[in-house]
């Protein structure tokens, strides 16, 4: 059905994602945190866990990865 077919998409999709587990950047009411990408969601919006260890889900124009 079509909830499995977007299922396998989705594992498709988070593991050919480069931002898992790596430190991003973003931008919430003006003020800059890091954080750690955890996952993917269905909609494109990203899990991230926070150096406190509070998650938030960002959307897209929020985001920049670290470069090391």
């Amino acid at each position: 059905g079509m909830i499995e077919e977007n299922e396998d998409f989705m594992e498709y999709y988070k593991s050919r994602s480069t931002v898992i587990g790596k430190e991003i950047c973003y931008t919430k009411n003006g003020e800059s945190y890091v954080a750690t990408a955890t996952n993917i969601n269905p909609d494109g919006s990203l899990e991230v866990l926070c150096d406190d260890g509070a998650t938030e889900t960002l959307t897209s124009g929020e985001i920049s990865i670290i470069k090391k």
